[in-house]
């Protein structure tokens, strides 16, 4: 499928990089436009914001009801911190709470949609976000088969045509015991689409870069990771964060990775070709053969030379013939020193 300009595939030049700003902004546009601006200049493919609208998405006596209020963007807000992400080249992708939020996104350019494990069974949140026509991340980090099912049939039944499912979850931050990689390997064999990894680990910790690599080897082809600006000073979303220029690390090792990865199937390469010359063995001779000398088995060895000759299991083409020329020990026997 494409996002953008990308083309998206487990066979794709480099797997696509999500750089999620979450709450990181705190309800600062500024701080919003310099997050931007630091995954941009980590070279990630998109930038994720999540849209919402506080008094759409959680109750009054909702423990985070204040704080949500403080971090709460205009739509004015958020077309301007989405038109500099444009201006950096940037893909958009948006997080969407409610139908308003996917019409915000859309206006604002988001050229991907997800949809929060929240709101798998919001059928009307899924089909504006399956008529939009733009590709979509389902979100399946603590839901049920029976639930991601339902929700990949709803989106397929109201017309999506490209939808990838993203595994992980926050915890602030999610320990590797409870992130289940193998998971990656039964969505792909359940649903038969792309798959994607969102990364919850300690932005402070070696997991933070070892489980988004190992889960290109499970199968993912997106990887979603926080991102913002001053992990250092613990502000908000930042357990499971990376600074900019650790963002751009990760992006870095992840596509050596996935290069690593290359085919199941393929031809010699030329590094493979040279290993073989260097230490496959060959038949040489185990002592001096004279022209015109009928080989006998207890005349040859098997030894690595400076070239390839017969392998081992081209006995018969050795044993029995005749020596076309002398063959001095430890020479490499080549089809030339044989009559034919």
């Amino acid at each position: 499928m494409n996002i953008g300009n990308h083309n998206v595939s487990g066979t794709s030049a480099n797997p696509y990089i999500i750089a999620e700003t979450a709450s990181a902004h705190q309800g600062d546009m500024n701080r919003a436009i310099l997050i931007t601006q630091a995954a941009a200049a980590a070279g990630t493919d998109c930038v994720k914001y999540q849209i919402w609208s506080r008094d759409e998405c959680v109750t009054c006596d909702h423990p985070d009801y204040e704080v949500l209020g403080s971090y709460e963007f205009s739509r004015d807000q958020w077309l301007r911190v989405m038109d500099h992400a444009h201006s950096l080249r940037v893909t958009i992708a948006a997080d969407v709470d409610d139908v308003a939020a996917t019409e915000l996104a859309i206006t604002g350019g988001a050229e991907l949609l997800k949809i929060r494990t929240t709101n798998l069974s919001h059928h009307e949140l899924l089909q504006a976000v399956a008529e939009s026509g733009r590709p979509i991340v389902i979100a399946t980090g603590a839901s049920t088969m029976d639930e991601i099912t339902r929700a990949v049939g709803a989106l397929e039944n109201y017309g999506a045509q490209d939808v990838i499912l993203m595994h992980g979850f926050q915890a602030f931050p999610t320990k590797a015991v409870d992130t289940h990689l193998r998971s990656l390997g039964l969505l792909t064999k359940q649903f038969n689409n792309l798959v994607g990894y969102a990364d919850h680990a300690d932005g402070g910790s070696p997991l933070a870069y070892l489980l988004p690599a190992a889960a290109l080897t499970a199968g993912a082809c997106i990887i979603e990771k926080h991102i913002t600006i001053d992990r250092e000073k613990k502000t908000e979303d930042y357990e499971s964060s990376l600074n900019g220029p650790e963002f751009k690390v990760m992006i870095e090792q992840l596509r050596q990775v996935w290069s690593a990865l290359g085919d199941a199937e393929h031809d010699l390469n030329d590094a493979e070709h040279a290993y073989r010359k260097r230490y496959k063995k060959s038949i040489v001779a185990k002592c001096h053969i004279t022209n015109g000398q009928v080989i006998t088995a207890d005349q040859i060895s098997f030894k690595i030379g400076a070239e390839l000759g017969f392998s081992a299991d081209q006995l018969g083409s050795v044993i029995g013939n005749t020596a076309a020329q002398d063959i001095t020990p430890d020479t490499v026997i080549q089809a030339s020193m044989l009559q034919s």
